[in-house]
């Protein structure tokens, strides 16, 4: 319950130095940025604290209270003697018959504890004993309040006893009661200020632990916060890689300050383990000093038990000269007795204790000096962890150096790719012109091409017109010719009619001799027909030579001069369906029928019998009135033939070249369409390159940006993070320069001693004290009847008959 009582004492106190100070700090300046936060977390946890004290304390008062009203029943007035001297021993002896089962359960309980204490932890390391302390500070404060109490109740009964004892039998030695009275009254003071003194002591020693749990707690904290700090700066080192170079140097000029300062603080670790050593030396001491009080406490035990036997022995002597008083003494001696060898038993109990207490606190100096090498050792794995974060930071700035440059020379490998792209649409713009340029030459060609064809078309239209004039010529030679070839058809039938009537006029001359002028006649006309003839023949055959090669001349001209033009196989095809000649060569397949005819006159070679000029000119006149119509309906049908085929021409070159032309058109809008087309593809990717361009450099731009400010954020958070440590490191290194000092180890062997009932030791040093004075006083003869005067002069004796 004192321990309990303490921790929410020194943690009301903890409570409202923080809030003070958190109130103060509203108003100053903090040189770290984090104790705010460290404040008002520790602020929260002893405000829980305090209240789970509170109810704990609650708890134990009821339980208290009970213990309290079960074992005290009885009123302690019962225990107290009687008035009556005579009957002292024997109500004292009931007294003691009626307590010695309370007694010994009181033993039972104070063996039972004292054997639970090895299992228990010392107080400096709470976080170990949490268990058994929750077990054993309710029933140990029970124990130790209850034990106060009944020791306090009986020895109260035994002073009234005594002083009851002393009035009624009007001892004069008032000054030796009074000395009583006040040496009592200092011991209690005395009692009550070293009470004082072991409470201060349990609350320092308290705080201590408070103190102690948490720097644990800070450590156990930092620990999480390391990793966290850790992961966070892996995750945003390693999404956000590409920061300027700048604040990179900046970033590894702070990281090389930090593990300066680090590497100072290792270098001062071995200031610690001096102070460590220096601890263990001062616990040594320690451990020697209060070796040497419990030994100083046993030789004031044998000490007392002698001075007791002493006065044994003096009693003893004396009581030859005490006869009177002899019953009475000898009770209260039997008693007192009594009480001394309860009391040797008591103090050999206790020197028991004091013994295995030593061996506790001797265990308990070791685990706490295990504790704070444990303590070191783990300050050392700190800064060894921290010398391997600082590591693992370098190692992460060379691996962003590495990425930047990689980074860097990805940025030049897109500035080439860019100049890569640039001169590649530079060519393609350059193709693109050149393409403008050979469809604009093109173009001209064409243009050209057409202004050649419309030029061609007129020759040809000329040529049309020249060959319409010579085809009409060549027609006129030919109806000429035709009307000469059916005036000597006619001649020539004529003449076979003539040769016809000379072979029957011959046949009828051959039958009358008489006609033989008649026939030499005949014969010289037939000799001059043969002679026409023949000169009609040769005209024939000139005739047909020249109609066969004149046609033929004129059209290769014309073929010729088509191939010049440019679709050549399509004027050759539209040439060649031309009627050149067939129409001409119909009048030279009639021509076999002639010369067949003229070589029947030949092969008859009759020669006809002369005519007389007059029936010539007939024949010829009839000859050529029979050939006009024929030769007029081949004229008129030729002449049709002819317009209607080179009208079919006309209109089929008519047809071809228009066909060419809008054939030419469609390609060039082709051409200039698929032009336009790509001019717009080249224009697109021009500006969807410059637009992603663009696009990139403001992206770059963003992230170097947003990394610049990560960095910064970082660097603030690395700094308040290298604060805090600094912070936590400052306290750690205050925390363990406190370990060291004699006022921690003057608070633990307090606290050690808060557990040893030392009221004992003042109480039976009181009683030995008053004993000893009683038997001096009953030894005494001299002062057995002492005389005072009365005031009227007369003497009084106090223990004679007067």
């Amino acid at each position: 319950m004192a321990h309990v009582r303490t921790q929410l004492i020194s943690t009301e106190d903890r409570y409202n130095k923080i809030k003070h100070e958190l109130q103060a700090s509203d108003t100053k300046p903090v040189e770290f940025s984090s104790v705010e936060k460290l404040k008002r977390n520790q602020l929260v946890i002893h405000e829980k604290r305090k209240i789970h004290l509170d109810t704990k304390l609650a708890r134990i008062y009821v339980k208290l209270q009970a213990q309290i009203d079960s074992v005290f029943k009885q009123p302690p007035s019962t225990d107290l003697p009687s008035i009556d001297p005579p009957s002292a021993p024997a109500q004292n002896t009931a007294s003691q018959t009626n307590l010695e089962p309370q007694l010994a359960q009181l033993q039972a309980q104070i063996d039972s504890v004292f054997k639970q204490l090895p299992s228990t932890d010392p107080p400096s390391a709470p976080s170990q004993n949490t268990v058994s302390q929750k077990d054993f500070e309710p029933r140990l404060a029970k124990l130790h309040e209850s034990i106060t109490k009944w020791t306090e109740i009986h020895v109260q009964g035994e002073i009234k006893a005594l002083r009851q004892s002393v009035l009624e039998r009007r001892e004069p030695n008032n000054v030796e009661m009074q000395a009583l009275r006040d040496s009592l009254d200092k011991e209690r003071q005395k009692s009550q200020a070293l009470q004082n003194q072991i409470e201060e002591g349990q609350r320092k020693s308290q705080s201590l632990e408070e103190r102690l749990g948490q720097l644990e707690r800070m450590y156990q904290t930092i620990k999480p916060t390391e990793l966290q700090i850790s992961s966070e700066v892996n995750k945003t080192v390693t999404a956000k890689v590409s920061s300027l170079e700048e604040k990179l140097n900046q970033s590894i000029t702070s990281n090389a300050e930090t593990f300066r300062q680090l590497q100072s603080l290792q270098k001062q670790q071995p200031t610690e383990v001096q102070i460590s050593s220096e601890i263990d030396k001062t616990v040594t001491a320690k451990v020697s000093s209060l070796e040497e009080k419990l030994n100083q406490c046993m030789t004031s035990t044998t000490e007392m038990t002698k001075q007791l036997q002493s006065l044994e022995k003096q009693q003893s002597a004396r009581l030859q000269t005490v006869a009177p008083v002899v019953p009475s003494i000898e009770a209260e001696v039997c008693r007192l007795q009594e009480t001394i060898q309860k009391h040797e038993s008591t103090v050999e109990i206790y020197g028991r204790n004091m013994d295995f207490l030593k061996r506790q606190t001797i265990a308990d100096l070791e685990k706490a000096m295990a504790h704070s090498s444990t303590d070191i050792q783990d300050v050392r794995a700190l800064v060894a962890k921290q010398s391997s974060t600082i590591e693992d930071q370098g190692k992460r700035q060379r691996y962003l150096q590495e990425v930047v440059s990689s980074l860097q020379k990805a940025a030049r490998d897109l500035a080439e790719k860019h100049n890569v792209l640039d001169s590649t649409v530079n060519g393609l713009c350059s193709e693109q012109a050149d393409e403008h340029r050979v469809l604009d030459t093109a173009v001209a060609r064409l243009s050209s091409i057409t202004e050649n064809c419309t030029k061609e078309q007129e020759t040809l239209s000329s040529n049309m017109t020249c060959l319409k004039s010579s085809v009409k010529d060549k027609l006129q030679a030919l109806d000429t010719q035709a009307s000469e070839l059916a005036s000597l058809q006619v001649c020539v039938k004529h003449q076979q009619e003539m040769t016809d009537d000379l072979g029957k006029k011959l046949v009828s001359i051959s039958a009358s001799a008489e006609e033989t002028p008649k026939l030499s006649s005949l014969q010289l006309s037939v000799k001059k027909q043969q002679k026409k003839s023949h000169e009609l023949e040769a005209t024939l055959a000139s005739l047909e030579r020249k109609i066969a090669e004149q046609p033929l001349q004129d059209f290769k001209k014309l073929a010729g001069k088509v191939q010049e033009y440019p679709p050549a196989t399509d004027l050759k095809r539209l040439l060649a369906d031309y009627p050149s000649g067939k129409e001409l060569k119909i009048l030279i397949t009639d021509m076999p029928r002639l010369k067949e005819s003229i070589s029947n006159l030949k092969a008859r070679q009759t020669p006809p019998p002369p005519a007389p000029a007059t029936d010539s000119l007939m024949n010829r006149e009839t000859m050529m009135q029979t050939l006009k119509p024929s030769f007029s309906q081949m004229e008129i049908r030729i002449k049709g033939e002819m317009d209607e085929k080179m009208k079919d021409l006309f209109e089929k070159l008519l047809v071809f070249v228009k066909n060419q032309v809008a054939d030419l058109d469609s390609k060039f809008e082709d051409e200039l369409g698929k032009s336009n087309r790509q001019t717009k593809m080249v224009k697109e990717l021009c500006d969807n390159l410059t637009t992603r361009n663009t696009e990139h450099t403001t992206k770059f731009d963003e992230a170097i940006s947003v990394l610049g400010e990560n960095v910064d954020k970082v660097r603030n958070e690395a700094k308040a993070c290298t604060d805090d440590l600094q912070y936590q490191i400052t306290w750690l290194h205050d925390g363990l320069k406190n370990l060291s000092s004699k006022q921690w180890y003057d608070n633990v062997a307090k606290q050690i001693m808060s557990y040893m009932p030392t009221h004992f030791n003042v109480q039976l040093n009181g009683l030995i004290t008053r004993v000893s004075h009683l038997e001096d006083r009953a030894n005494d003869s001299e002062s057995g009847n002492k005389r005072r005067r009365a005031a009227n002069g007369s003497p009084l004796v106090t223990s004679g008959a007067r």
